[in-house]
């Protein structure tokens, strides 16, 4: 029993503090094999008065007396040691057990779990993220400023029991939530990741994504311990549902050109900015007398050359400049079989489309 625990731990006898047993943590800390652990007490004992002492006036059976000493190992730099002791029966005869906490690494590790826990702070701070963490034992979530910030809160005291919590996600997020996180409580997977939303200060929702991993488990497999985060998508969604409403939008007005295109009792055409056609509708290869694809990628005056003097210089201005047309005519009319009518233009320009006035 006393090997399996990772704190030095002595077993004394109440009535002259010698050492009955002790595990290598005990001979480490102390500085010597666990075979000269003995010699090595009473050579502690001898030089400590005080823990003499102290130890001599110990009779609590459950909760242990806390206390620090300082003990001078020969030849060694003295430690600063916290004793925890208390009487235990063992085999049916009373014991004094003692644990020995060197302070000094302790120190060193509170502040190592420090550093790296501002490392971790710094972290998430960089990427945005609000930290929780959930404790099975308390039944509460403690979580991090940047947390609670997301929700236009101060970061509370002590943890929120998961009812709060739970009170802040919206009504139809709650049961697919649950859902959720049920299979990493109950030992199925390890992680979870889930969207939802929860209730601002001001009273509007913010859009969160969730992740979550299962730091511990009992025997049955439950989890004991989650960790995880949070990621405010607020912005995101707000972005995406833009971009979906221009995207309708776009469609919308395509579909309007389109059936402007197919119904128009006029003649429609676009044109690159060599003044080649890139689309014609059908009312203007009517007006011209030949096919669509007559059209299609031709100089307009490969197929209307009449009208190069009138049209050319408004046609370039337009597309130089992205200014309007003025108003103008020619008598000219197209050589195709069916010439008849008059015809309108509309020019692709880097700044948008103009339309002549005709």
């Amino acid at each position: 029993m006393l090997e399996a625990s990772p704190v030095a731990t002595v077993l004394l006898d109440p009535a002259d503090r010698r050492l009955v047993a002790g595990n290598a943590e005990a001979a480490i800390l102390l500085g010597c094999g666990l075979a000269a652990l003995p010699a090595a007490w009473d050579a502690a004992l001898a030089e400590c008065g005080t823990l003499q002492h102290r130890l001599a006036g110990i009779r609590a059976t459950t909760t242990a007396e806390v206390f620090d000493i300082v003990l001078g190992p020969h030849g060694r730099a003295p430690l600063s040691l916290l004793i925890r002791a208390r009487q235990v029966a063992v085999l049916g005869r009373m014991l004094l057990s003692v644990g020995l906490i060197n302070v000094a690494r302790r120190r060193q590790a509170e502040a190592a779990l420090a550093t790296a826990n501002r490392r971790l702070e710094v972290a998430l701070a960089g990427a945005d993220l609000g930290a929780w963490h959930w404790d099975a034992a308390t039944g509460l979530l403690t979580v991090s400023a940047r947390w609670a910030g997301m929700l236009g809160r101060p970061a509370p005291a002590g943890g929120i029991p998961l009812a709060e919590w739970e009170a802040l996600l919206h009504p139809q997020d709650v049961a697919p939530t649950r859902a959720r996180l049920a299979p990493l409580v109950k030992g199925a997977t390890d992680r979870y990741e889930t969207e939802f939303r929860m209730r601002h200060a001001s009273g509007c929702w913010v859009w969160i994504r969730a992740r979550g991993e299962a730091l511990d488990r009992d025997a049955a497999g439950r989890a004991l311990v989650i960790a995880g985060t949070h990621l405010d998508l607020t912005d995101q969604r707000r972005a995406a549902a833009a971009q979906a409403a221009s995207e309708r939008e776009a469609r919308r007005r395509l579909a309007d050109l389109e059936l402007l295109y197919r119904t128009a009792p006029l003649g429609l055409a676009q044109m690159d900015r060599d003044l080649r056609f890139v689309r014609v509708n059908q009312a203007l290869a009517d007006i011209n007398g030949f096919p669509i694809e007559r059209h299609l990628g031709r100089n307009v005056w490969d197929l209307v050359p009449d009208l190069r003097s009138a049209a050319e210089p408004v046609l370039r201005r337009v597309i130089e400049q992205g200014s309007r047309s003025p108003a103008w005519s020619s008598p000219a009319r197209p050589p195709g079989p069916r010439a008849s009518g008059a015809t309108g233009w509309s020019i692709s320009t880097r700044s948008g489309t103009r339309k002549p006035r005709r």
